[in-house]
């Protein structure tokens, strides 16, 4: 095995306790008076027994996220790739799912909880900001023209190299970098990573515009101090897609190289799998240093024992949000980092069937041209 494929490897198992962590790290990154989904006062967010709840999904997470690890490290040791490769998508596929389970559970004991200590709301508070304060945002979507450069010179690259290609490009490699799949040398090889990157530089934007129209995170205890969070979280969020973008879609240059021969298969993957953990991670230290919609950036003005809004009615599990009288198509998570969508704007469904239609119609470009 060469070092690279060795490194290729190492990367794709750091992958398991890399989602492990972000599971981890979620109830102690939302925001103030949102624990496990529910709305409670701010006061009672330092409640024993809600840290108590908090603790025990870090815990029960914790190990799970080990076991995982452990599970695919073990696979990977017997050899064959069979076990190992089915190890490695059962660990990531597990980790979140029952991270959601522990989300459900514990949010079933906060809502008793706040039943029986009468935590509720009979009036919804809402702030503005009207002062000579200048709150940051998201950067224009026009940054997002970065990429075009980068996308013209990857066709440019596969179109200079395609006379130099081997009649039979490899495409496909196993976790020890062995190729396991080829195919017949046609434009569609150039076509493919160029496409690859529309789709990427299309999912940033609509995740940018999403950041740009999402609803306001905002305290109306401390209008002005949580706005400014936002709106630094935001802006940090937004430099971070299109620097991600930029990066990612770099990489994809690497996909003619291999085509050519100029890099190996394994050197090629190792460097897409080195970009993706990177992001990952930067996207991690990102929720972890500013916190939900920017709760970590200012402490607690005041701990208030009422809460300005409750709207535990709108969020089906907790995640999924549904309000006929929000006007907003994006909004800030309830157990995440990031935004989710509002389902019950008509919007929401064409932009989600629109993006499914998209990464359809590459699967089946990828399957019928490419093989």
């Amino acid at each position: 095995m060469t070092a690279e494929t060795l490194a290729f490897l190492v990367l794709t198992i750091m992958t398991v306790p890399l989602v492990g962590i972000v599971s981890m790290a979620l109830p102690w990154v939302q925001r103030e008076g949102e624990v496990f989904a529910v709305t409670i006062p701010t006061s009672a967010c330092d409640d024993v027994r809600i840290r108590g709840f908090k603790v025990r999904y870090t815990l029960a997470m914790a190990l799970v996220t080990a076991g995982a690890t452990a599970l695919v490290v073990s696979a990977v040791m017997m050899g064959g790739q069979g076990p190992a490769t089915v190890s490695l998508i059962v660990a990531v596929l597990l980790i979140p799912a029952l991270s959601f389970a522990l989300m459900l559970l514990f949010r079933s004991r906060t809502m008793g909880l706040k039943r029986e200590m009468g935590w509720e709301t009979t009036s919804a508070k809402h702030s503005a900001i009207v002062a000579e304060v200048d709150i940051p945002g998201p950067v224009s979507l026009g940054w997002e023209a970065l990429n075009v450069p980068v996308i013209i010179a990857t066709f440019a690259v596969g179109l200079i190299l395609y006379p130099s290609m081997p009649d039979q490009v490899p495409m496909h490699m196993d976790l020890t970098g062995a190729v396991t799949d080829w195919t017949a040398k046609s434009t569609a090889i150039i076509v493919f990573p160029v496409l690859v990157q529309v789709v990427i530089l299309a999912s940033m934007v609509l995740a940018h515009w999403g950041i740009t129209h999402s609803k306001k995170a905002s305290s109306p205890s401390a209008p002005v101090s949580s706005a400014y969070a936002y709106g630094l979280y935001a802006h940090a969020q937004s430099v971070l897609l299109v620097v991600l973008g930029v990066v990612i879609n770099l990489a994809m240059v690497c996909i003619p190289l291999s085509f050519a021969g100029i890099m190996t298969l394994p050197v090629a993957a190792l460097v897409v799998t080195l970009v993706a953990m990177v992001s990952a991670v930067a996207s991690m230290v990102m929720g972890l240093v500013y916190g939900q919609a920017g709760s970590r950036i200012v402490a607690r003005v005041e701990a208030a024992a009422d809460m300005p809004a409750d709207d535990d009615s709108h969020w089906a599990a907790g995640v999924l949000y549904v309000n006929r009288d929000e006007p907003a198509l994006f909004l800030p998570e309830r157990f995440g980092m990031g935004w989710t969508v509002n389902l019950a704007r008509p919007a929401v469904w064409a932009i989600i069937a629109g993006f499914v239609a998209v990464i359809v119609a590459l699967l089946v470009f990828s399957m019928t041209t490419l093989g």
